[in-house]
């Protein structure tokens, strides 16, 4: 067992709103400068008048269980406003994969960050992602990865099976982040609340 820290980026003011983008830290990992760094490196990108808050505190959880444990506090981030100009599709964009080392049920626990809505000046004329757009993307997933070192994490919630399913329970667990990946394809949002 091991306590961790959950931070619940909110996005505001855009068509689809509100959006939340979850992020997992060891628990002694308080100051999520480095995470609004991240999204201030997409502030262009993100089609304009979007809002991004990077917590300050948030709770703090069992990761074997997922129960809420206490909370953590950290300085105060200011928030993202986003400036991208043109067209845009509201449902649309790029994801970050934060890619784990540890294995659980034969599988590498994977965390995935969406980038909705991009800019079109940020799509190629083949339909994926403009080669601009992904070294700013990888830049910025890399340099976080970085900073926080082994104290971000991947989260894999704990499984309980249906009655009757062979699958075995098993509990929670957290890995830290080992490498990032910016697939060169766009990525479709079903849902504004990960």
């Amino acid at each position: 067992m091991a306590t961790i820290n959950r931070a619940r980026v909110t996005w505001t003011n855009f068509a689809g709103a509100p959006g939340v983008s979850t992020f997992y830290f060891a628990a002694s990992t308080v100051d999520m400068t480095p995470l609004r760094t991240f999204f201030q490196a997409f502030a262009l990108h993100i089609a304009g008048g979007a809002t991004i808050t990077v917590p300050s505190n948030g709770d703090q959880i069992d990761d074997t269980t997922g129960q809420i444990t206490g909370v953590w506090t950290g300085p105060a981030q200011s928030a993202v406003s986003t400036t991208g100009s043109g067209a845009y599709s509201g449902a649309t964009g790029a994801v970050v994969e934060w890619i784990s080392n540890g294995i659980v049920n034969g599988h590498r626990p994977i965390g995935k960050t969406f980038l909705v809505p991009l800019i079109s000046g940020d799509y190629d004329t083949n339909g994926s992602l403009s080669s601009s757009f992904l070294t700013t993307a990888l830049t910025a997933a890399t340099n976080m990865a970085a900073t926080f070192g082994a104290n971000q994490l991947v989260w894999s919630r704990p499984f309980t099976p249906p009655a009757g399913s062979p699958s075995p329970a098993r509990p929670g667990s957290s890995h830290p982040v080992a490498i990032v990946r910016v697939p060169d394809l766009a990525a479709v949002l079903r849902s504004r609340r990960t």
